[in-house]
């Protein structure tokens, strides 16, 4: 089945790094696709665009896939 997704997060880090900030929000959106193989094994696979730019990061898509195996 297909399905859409909005992604919400904040990000820290344990100790400063010189030129990225110490807390950042990530926000994304994107669309998704999941298939059932039977009953035991699930394949995912998501695309995800960023909404807020993160400090010195240059994506713009991020592609996510996953298989599930149930037992």
């Amino acid at each position: 089945y297909f399905l859409g997704f909005l992604d919400y997060g904040h990000a820290w880090d344990h100790a400063q790094i010189p030129g990225f900030p110490l807390v950042q929000t990530l926000v994304g959106i994107g669309p998704g696709v999941r298939y059932h193989f039977g009953p035991y094994f699930t394949g995912r696979f998501d695309v995800g665009f960023p909404l807020h730019n993160v400090q010195n990061s240059s994506e713009s898509v991020r592609l996510h896939a996953s298989a599930v195996l149930s037992y």
